[in-house]
């Protein structure tokens, strides 16, 4: 390898390097504790004794895990079950549509 051709791919690196796009690293915080900033006095306590606030749902205890179960179960098969009711409800519309058109010129 020639030296011009290892300066030359040196400097296009350095070029591609300063025209990236440079953004600080987002701060995060522990998972599912959003609303607590590191700054506040109350953080490490907040964190040990609130639940997640992203979830649907609370997270079980040991009095309710079979309706923890349940509902966990419900929102799953409706967010499976949503496309298959949208392909049905676009081939239902389709079909209905065909067959008033055919009987229109019938």
């Amino acid at each position: 390898m020639s030296l011009s051709l290892l300066t030359r791919s040196s400097a296009r690196q350095l070029v591609t390097r300063a025209r990236s796009l440079h953004t600080t690293t987002p701060i995060r915080d522990a998972h599912g504790h959003y609303h607590v900033g590191f700054g506040s006095v109350f953080a490490v306590y907040a964190i040990l004794t609130t639940f997640p606030q992203h979830l649907p749902f609370d997270l079980p205890t040991a009095q309710n895990k079979g309706v923890f179960g349940l509902k966990v179960t419900a929102y799953l098969l409706t967010g499976f079950s949503i496309p298959f009711a949208a392909v049905w409800w676009q081939l239902y519309v389709l079909r209905t549509f065909v067959s008033s058109l055919l009987i229109s010129w019938l």
